[in-house]
């Protein structure tokens, strides 16, 4: 992918794209139940069926726009589960690609 195309990739994203491929990339939209939980001690408003919405393109008829207070929450999470547990989301090492 050229620079470019990479560069307009990352503009077209929103945060409901971010939020959508960052729940399939560290395994957490298995545990949704987990992540609600999680979000509701930080005193987020939200339930599985309110991150189905999240999670869809917001061209998508049944989608909503992720609140900044739960994205930025979101962050948090995966921070704390990265301290918690260095494994999480662990980089792959440059030789391991091929």
């Amino acid at each position: 992918m050229g620079e470019y195309t990479m560069f307009r990739f990352f503009i077209k994203m929103n945060k409901n794209k971010e939020f959508s491929r960052l729940l399939f990339l560290t395994g957490l939209i298995h545990h949704i139940d987990f992540l609600v939980e999680r979000l509701k001690e930080k005193n987020c408003d939200v339930s599985p069926a309110k991150i189905r919405r999240w999670r869809r393109d917001i061209d998508h008829p049944n989608s909503s726009p992720i609140p900044q207070i739960v994205f930025d929450k979101f962050w948090e999470i995966l921070q704390e589960l990265k301290d918690s547990d260095p494994s999480f989301c662990k980089v792959m090492p440059k030789q391991a690609i091929k």
